[in-house]
């Protein structure tokens, strides 16, 4: 998949521990390729893209960190929310559905995502997953 979304190759990988995960497959690289997408993007021409994935017992987490613009704090709170673009995404073609893609899929999955604090050199998604699926009930949006 990394060839499909990085043809420049600037998404650096680490992976540590056991990374094997239940879950829907599909959804689940939908979401990754919209985090990698947007993180390539959204970051300078030719700079690094970081994917780190990390497996424990219980749960696996994975990050995507790249070294563009913070997102506008303004934008924060809505960020997972249907045809919610950042500021700084004129620049760019998108319909404000990705990272609401990637909430939901990772919610169905009973894990979590978060935006670590945006800082002056890039910005990076976490997601926390539990190793074992479960399918959660997710209420339609409203």
């Amino acid at each position: 998949m990394l060839e499909q979304v990085d043809d420049e190759g600037r998404v650096r990988l680490t992976v540590h521990g056991e990374t094997a995960l239940q879950g829907d497959r599909d959804l689940l690289q939908v979401a990754l390729r919209n985090l990698l997408v947007n993180a390539l993007r959204y970051s300078p021409s030719g700079t690094p893209v970081r994917l780190s994935v990390a497996g424990g017992s219980e749960r696996m987490c994975f990050s995507v960190c790249n070294e563009g613009e913070p997102i506008d704090p303004a934008t924060r709170p809505a960020l997972f929310q249907s045809y919610v673009r950042g500021t700084n995404a004129a620049r760019a073609p998108g319909t404000g559905l990705g990272l609401y893609l990637v909430k939901r899929v990772v919610d169905l999955h009973g894990g979590s995502i978060r935006l670590e604090e945006s800082r002056t050199d890039g910005t990076e998604f976490v997601v926390e997953l539990p190793r074992q699926f479960a399918a959660a009930t997710v209420p339609s949006p409203g």
